[in-house]
């Protein structure tokens, strides 16, 4: 295994150290703003004083854009990079607050933005997604940038070479703005990290974003950036995604990680079977823009006609024990798609819960013993896995690391050979036999809990505290997108309300392994019916 992931490692190298020479990011959060951000309001004239409030005012339109918006502002002329780069930088400084990043490429990103502009003005050639801004868990390997996955043991490891999935992003032009914060060792669904504190939900800072790729849901919500890129085992980026009220593509991973669609190589692993970078963004549209430049695809995403869907609605497992407004927002959904032609199956998936509450937990932590310690060596850490875990210092991280190491062999080998099989299965036999394309669920059967000041991991909703500690809040968080991910299908979070307290509801389609096209299809379709979800009052 460690040779064939070396071997694809010595093949983008040349092209990685080529692409990160040009743009040379930086790690300084010093604002180097200069042209984008108006001068202090005492010292203007009346006049100077309306020149930049109409500077303001354009930036937040700027930052409000979407990446496909974006690009044809600047590839019609009428706006430049550097502008759009520096509106957003702006967004992220004044909102800085959120702790939603680790790392800021504020120079690195508005050099990157100069030189677009440049070519864009000599009539160069420049990549499909030139100028488009980009955020990144903080697990994926960037060249020159420090990759700490969240924990005090990595804050000094400098990846040499960028992870490819993100190497082909930024070869095509987008700009990274900047490496967001996430749960530990991305082994949680709060992103309240005791190492580098805790991440705060746009839509109210005293709740959490979700997990584990908190950090880029609250960024992108916030309008730092308009897509990015999470990682995903059991649910990290469609939680965050639902809290956050965005929208988050978790790409099928067949054939037990051997085959997926996204590359993971160079990403900080927990289960090979399991992990896949995902797609965020604020609309299905941005999706589809990423999910082509990072697989390929020359063909558009087409929306499917609403009259030709068919999604499944098992509400036996999805729906039982889902919050009472959570529930309510996720059927006016059902019932609007329904008048506008869309056919709703009711139908459950005998087992599902069952099966993958003895699968789940044994595919992840037993490979996670297997697969982190690859990657240190493969990526030149320089520290050992013990030496991380023994910095690890989130009480929940710990408890679910302690956890993990009681997963015997026979465990993982019966979770490998008979669970996760029969998870396959049964969602196969689902798909053909009640003729669905998907099937639709409520994301997280909550809205976003407070933050534990503790660092715990326990849950309290609206005041309340959960009972079973962090691992039961970690299952209740993840348990209606767990199963999906377990059985490697690809599922789509997209926002559809929000609640009397102003939190994001989100709503899941899971499709057959191998549909994300289709699915990306559907969700086109959906979003259109569904509408708009009102931004953060701070993003407004």
């Amino acid at each position: 295994m460690k040779s064939k992931q070396l071997r694809g490692r010595r093949e983008f190298i040349g092209a990685a150290l080529k692409t990160t020479s040009a743009w040379a990011i930086a790690s300084s959060t010093t604002t180097l703003l200069s042209g984008c951000v108006p001068p202090d309001a005492d010292t203007q004239s009346n006049s100077g004083a309306a020149l930049g409030a109409a500077r303001r005012t354009a930036a937040r339109h700027q930052a409000d854009l979407s990446a496909t918006e974006a690009l044809a502002q600047m590839q019609q002329g009428h706006m430049t990079a550097e502008s759009y780069i520096g509106a957003l930088l702006d967004r992220a400084q004044s909102q800085h607050g959120l702790n939603a990043l680790i790392t800021l490429n504020d120079t690195g990103a508005l050099d990157t933005a100069r030189r677009i502009d440049a070519a864009r003005s000599a009539n160069k050639p420049l990549g499909p997604l030139a100028g488009v801004a980009l955020i990144i868990n903080d697990n994926i390997n960037t060249a020159g940038v420090p990759t700490s996955s969240g924990t005090p043991g990595l804050r000094d490891f400098t990846p040499t070479v960028s992870a490819p999935v993100l190497q082909t992003l930024l070869a095509k032009g987008a700009i990274l703005i900047g490496k967001a914060n996430m749960h530990e060792l991305g082994l949680g669904a709060t992103s309240t990290n005791a190492a580098f504190g805790a991440v705060q939900n746009p839509y109210d800072v005293t709740r959490i974003p979700g997990g584990a790729s908190g950090g880029t849901a609250a960024a992108l919500a916030a309008r730092f950036a308009p897509v990015g890129l999470g990682t995903d085992t059991a649910g990290s980026v469609r939680v965050p995604a639902a809290l956050c009220g965005v929208t988050g593509l978790r790409p099928s991973v067949g054939n037990g990680g051997k085959e997926r669609r996204y590359s993971t190589v160079g990403v900080a692993p927990i289960s090979h079977s399991r992990d896949t970078v995902g797609t965020m963004a604020r609309s299905v549209a941005d999706i589809v823009l990423i999910d082509m430049a990072i697989t390929g695809d020359a063909d558009a995403v087409q929306a499917t006609p609403a009259a030709q869907i068919r999604l499944g609605v098992p509400r036996d497992y999805f729906w039982n024990g889902v919050d009472h407004e959570v529930a309510k927002h996720c059927q006016d959904a059902l019932d609007k798609l329904k008048s506008r032609g869309v056919t709703l199956v009711e139908a459950d998936i005998p087992d599902i819960g069952t099966i993958t509450r003895s699968t789940s937990p044994a595919l992840t932590f037993f490979e996670m013993y297997m697969d982190f310690p690859a990657y240190l060596w493969e990526t030149a850490a320089p520290h050992s896995y013990w030496d991380v875990l023994a910095q690890v210092k989130s009480p929940d991280v710990q408890a679910l690391l302690k956890s993990g190491k009681s997963v015997t062999r026979d465990q993982y080998v019966k979770a490998l050979t008979v669970g996760r099989p029969s998870l396959v299965q049964a969602y196969a036999d689902y798909f053909r036999t009640q003729n669905v394309q998907a099937v639709v669920f409520p994301t997280v059967p909550v809205t976003a809990p407070l933050i534990d000041p503790s660092y715990s991991g326990a849950l309290s909703i609206d005041g309340t505290p959960q009972p079973g500690g962090s691992l039961a809040a970690f299952n209740a968080l993840i348990r209606n997108v767990d199963p999906g991910s377990c059985a490697g299908l690809p599922g789509l979070s997209l926002p559809v309300a929000l609640s009397t307290n102003g939190m994001p509801v989100g709503l899941s389609i899971d499709g057959p392994a191998g549909s994300d096209r289709a699915l990306l299809g559907l969700g086109l379709t959906i979003e259109s019916i569904l509408g708009p979800l009102a931004p953060p009052r701070s993003a407004a």
